[in-house]
């Protein structure tokens, strides 16, 4: 079967036009700042510098975090104080990106930690 001249320019335009619009995402600006400043801040691993800051994340058109077809892991911001520090506790915040039919959390213009705020954890232990 031969596909017509008219054909092949028509799905190699389309094929163009699909990958060009996945991949050219807005990128957005984060403010980041903490109290007391001068924490460590990482995303999803990845030094993002000392507070305050700013972060600069892909995401889509409607300001949200960009995912993928399945859901993906989240995005988190993790500010450590510097080591030493009494009365300093790590924070996380945690976003959901975008998957198939599913609206992924709005990226925020601003990000604060209060490194005094303790956060409680919970341990569950199973006993059989």
């Amino acid at each position: 079967m031969r596909l017509s001249r008219r054909t092949v320019v028509i799905v190699v335009s389309v094929l163009c036009v699909i990958v060009t619009g996945c991949g050219s995402l807005k990128k957005f600006q984060v403010a980041i700042d903490s109290d007391p400043q001068g924490v460590r801040v990482e995303v999803n691993n990845d030094y993002a510098g000392k507070t305050p800051t700013t972060y600069t994340i892909p995401g889509n058109s409607d300001r949200s975090f960009n995912g993928n077809w399945v859901q993906g892991s989240m995005i988190e911001f993790v500010a450590t104080p510097p080591a030493g520090e009494t009365n300093l506790f790590v924070q996380r915040k945690l976003f959901r990106p975008s998957a198939f039919f599913q609206q992924g959390d709005h990226i925020p213009e601003k990000i604060f930690f209060d490194m005094h705020v303790r956060t409680e954890q919970i341990n569950i232990s199973e006993h059989l």
